[in-house]
């Protein structure tokens, strides 16, 4: 359904979602609805919550520099963020942004915060909320891993407890902060498998109002999130070493790559031999001929 909000401004709504925008992001929009519909029950589902339960969600996508800097805790290099206890979304249109955005990721990841904080009272560190965000989007890449790895190398991981309410306004320090979010999430999945993540996510929706995030923690993976920092930063420094990010993420498709050439060359040298003796057969046959014809 399509609105007038004013004389400058559009809407499109649909069962979960109401998009404002101004005409010329209007093919923008469309894409974002689009997407945000396919992402919700996909992600609702991975958290255990009914589509139902979550309340009607407001994306505003906004092509002013300006109104931007308007929105308190919006930071310089931000392109999205996500107000839960207002169920909205809000959105650079990429008509502002210098760079490529991959926008079925930025919905997911804004998604999977309103999701989250609708699915439970329990205040949630900011780090597990920005993971998981992260992991319903699924924006680990190869990159995050080498950036994980150089910042365990010069000593400058940052503590789980620096990004528990606040992520950094440097740049450089909140990509860190991000890649290490997401890593937590690594953390649990591969030292207590993929179900306890689950476990977490029912056990925050089944909280009650006085619970704290900490118990529940504990109460999942016998861990306080003191223990819980610690061990997960064991893991970082063990598991994202340059040897091992080499090794897991370069290594196999070198080694592949080495492979792919050696047999090209072992086919080429097999051709050429071939080829070599073929022409030897040749000038034998002809030697013979000239000497029967003599």
């Amino acid at each position: 359904m399509l609105c007038l909000l004013s004389l400058f401004l559009l809407c499109k709504t649909s069962t979960n979602f109401t998009i404002s925008y101004e005409p010329q992001d209007t093919r923008t929009a469309q894409e974002i609805l689009e997407f945000a519909n396919e992402e919700l029950p996909r992600i609702s589902k991975d958290m255990g919550i009914t589509q139902k339960s979550i309340p009607h969600i407001n994306i505003k996508l906004i092509s002013s520099t300006s109104d931007i800097d308007k929105i308190n805790g919006f930071p310089d290099w931000g392109i999205g963020c996500a107000i839960p206890n207002k169920h909205t979304i809000i959105l650079k249109s990429p008509r502002i942004i210098k760079y490529p955005v991959n926008i079925r990721t930025l919905v997911a990841h804004e998604i999977s915060h309103i999701v989250l904080g609708n699915l439970t009272p329990v205040e949630i560190p900011r780090w597990f909320d920005e993971g998981m965000a992260m992991y319903e989007s699924h924006e680990w890449e190869i990159g995050e891993s080498v950036w994980l790895s150089w910042a365990n190398f010069n000593h400058s991981i940052l503590p789980l407890s620096s990004i528990e309410t606040y992520f950094p306004r440097n740049h450089k320090k909140a990509k860190l902060a991000y890649v290490e979010s997401f890593s937590t999430i690594a953390f649990i999945i591969n030292q207590f498998g993929e179900e306890s993540l689950k476990e977490l996510i029912q056990a925050l929706h089944s909280a009650g109002a006085t619970s704290h995030f900490d118990q529940i923690l504990h109460k999942v993976l016998g861990l306080n999130s003191i223990d819980f920092a610690q061990e997960w930063e064991k893991w970082v420094e063990h598991r994202y070493n340059g040897f091992n990010v080499f090794f897991n993420t370069f290594f196999p498709g070198t080694l592949l790559l080495v492979i792919f050439f050696l047999v090209i060359f072992l086919k080429r040298r097999r051709i050429n031999s071939n080829n070599l003796k073929s022409f030897e057969s040749q000038i034998n046959n002809t030697n013979e001929h000239e000497e029967s014809d003599s």
